[in-house]
């Protein structure tokens, strides 16, 4: 222990100004987190989130090179210390001069936005064990393969170059629908074991060319886990873990044979096809998380549902599938024209999976829309207030936002309601990605956010209207609003052969 020590003390000596570099940079974080009432994320802050985890790597990289275990050269190699002693000390560093700052500054922000650190110590020990596993260890790991800090950052730049690329470009994001952990948890794995893995193999054997490319490989397969693992996949990773009861199915519906209620609009046909779910063990409340959908023509041709990463000459030649609720379930086919024109005349097979999200209702907290922020079971700190217009035609804007160390629940209900006129809005929360654009990633931040924005009106432009949902100053006054969590209870992966169905029966007729 006590050669760990020295070991530790003499990088520090030598990596003070790094290491007071990197303070700085997670102060100026804190400062910006804590202070940011809005779930989207300013510039800087944005900006602070990538360039902090990369000057960890450089802090890391800077103290494993002090005895790099790639050189063969090294003055370490003489001494009398054994690897084991010397990657101790490494680690140590890391978890001194990272985690436990980290930890303080993430404790800091949470005391200045009104929590309790010591409540949420297991949320902060699990974001610090989360940035141990798919950072330090994994960096600490890459900085031991290469024999100069140059070397280490070319390729943590590609590979943190190539993550950033393939986790934006081919998924897409909906704000209504939970995240596709399962994928990132796959990709994430394979990256810290990986880590894990080389790490004490480089310091014990000092193989550079075969961990070299042991860590490519796994590099390269988290890459391609991150982007081309089927959604399905995942689904199904999800309803195994969490299964939903029954043994549920879905056919078309016999009982309503008429097309989905929507006019139709050039250069798309839709076709409304209702379905009854049956096998449920009781009424329980779900949602679609994802649909995929596959139809074969009379002549065999096949025909996919759109998906993230198609060129726009695969798009022309495919169709949308969703399912709707009005307030029966539809499954709604866009088809565009070149593939309607192929389809209209005969019978064709659908097939594909369905993805149902279960969930249950939590319990309804009321509190004043406006005023001091109060706590609601299961979600967080939350409150309302009027602020500046959203655009240069509202009158104001109205945000309401809901704060949590904890994760928040997969979906939660907002309603808001003026008693003395029976106005009522049910606004959703949502985490705000789809309203973001640049570098806006907020990963490091100890709390996750919804929020909810609102445009008032002023009363001529609300007269002018005459809708119902027009929200103005006055009709605020002396409002309350309800929150209710919905807790996933299950997930179900249905799968559906619809054969011989002639979708013109399902298709209503264009508006005139």
């Amino acid at each position: 222990m006590h050669l760990i020590l020295h070991i530790c003390k003499k990088d520090v000596r030598r990596l003070w100004w790094a290491i007071l570099a990197t303070w700085l940079l997670l102060a100026a974080l804190a400062q910006q987190d804590r202070w940011r009432a809005d779930v989207i994320v300013g510039s800087a802050e944005g900006w602070l989130n990538l360039l902090l985890p990369l000057a960890w790597c450089c802090l890391i990289a800077l103290a494993v090179h002090e005895e790099a275990p790639a050189d063969d050269r090294e003055f370490w190699l003489t001494r009398p210390y054994r690897w084991q002693t010397l990657l101790a000390s490494k680690l140590l560093f890391a978890a001194l001069f990272i985690h436990v700052p980290g930890l303080i500054a993430d404790a800091c922000i949470l005391a200045l936005r009104g929590f309790q650190p010591l409540a949420y110590l297991p949320e902060l020990l699990e974001k610090q064990v989360m940035v141990a596993a798919v950072l330090t260890v994994p960096a600490m790991a890459l900085a031991a393969l290469f024999a100069s800090i140059a070397q280490f950052m070319l390729a943590a730049l590609v590979i943190l170059g190539a993550a950033a690329y393939l986790s934006g470009v081919t998924q897409l994001y909906s704000p209504y629908l939970p995240p596709d952990w399962a994928r990132y948890a796959v990709a994430g794995f394979v990256v810290s074991a990986a880590g894990f893995a080389l790490l004490p193999l480089q310091y014990a054997r000092r193989r550079t060319i075969p961990a070299r490319a042991a860590g490519a490989a796994a590099a390269v397969l988290a890459g391609l886990l991150l982007a081309y693992l089927p959604a399905n996949f995942t689904d199904r990773v999800n309803a195994m873990l969490h299964p939903a009861p029954g043994n549920i199915a879905i056919r078309i519906s016999p009982s309503r044979h008429f097309p989905f209620p929507m006019q139709q609009f050039a250069p798309w046909t839709y076709a409304g096809i209702p379905l009854a779910v049956s096998g449920l063990a009781a009424p329980a409340d779900f949602q679609t998380a994802r649909v995929d959908v596959e139809l074969v023509g009379p002549d065999g041709q096949r025909y996919d549902s759109a998906k993230p990463g198609l060129s726009p000459d695969q798009l022309s030649n495919s169709f949308w599938g969703y399912i709707e609720r009005t307030p029966d379930y539809y499954l709604l086919l866009r088809l565009p024209s070149s593939v309607w024109g192929r389809l209209k005349n005969g019978k064709v097979r659908i097939k594909g999976t369905i993805t149902l999200w279960f969930q249950r209702a939590g319990q309804t907290e009321w509190m004043p829309l406006l005023g001091t922020p109060r706590m609601v079971a299961g979600v967080g700190l939350c409150s309302g207030n009027i602020g500046p217009p959203f655009n240069m035609i509202e009158d104001a804007g109205l945000k309401i936002l809901c704060e949590s160390p904890a994760p928040f629940p997969a979906r939660t209900a907002l309603r808001i309601w003026q008693p003395q006129t029976g106005h009522s809005w049910t606004p959703g929360l949502t985490d705000g990605m789809y309203r973001q654009f640049g570098v806006k990633g907020s990963w490091l931040s100890p709390l996750n956010r919804r929020d909810s924005q609102i445009p008032i009106e002023d009363p001529a432009t609300a007269a002018r209207l005459a809708r119902p949902d027009t929200m103005t100053r006055e009709l605020l006054q002396n409002a309350r609003m309800a929150i209710t969590p919905y807790q996933t209870t299950g997930w179900a992966v249905v799968d559906f052969d619809f054969r011989d169905v002639k979708l013109g029966d399902y298709v209503k007729s264009p508006a005139h």
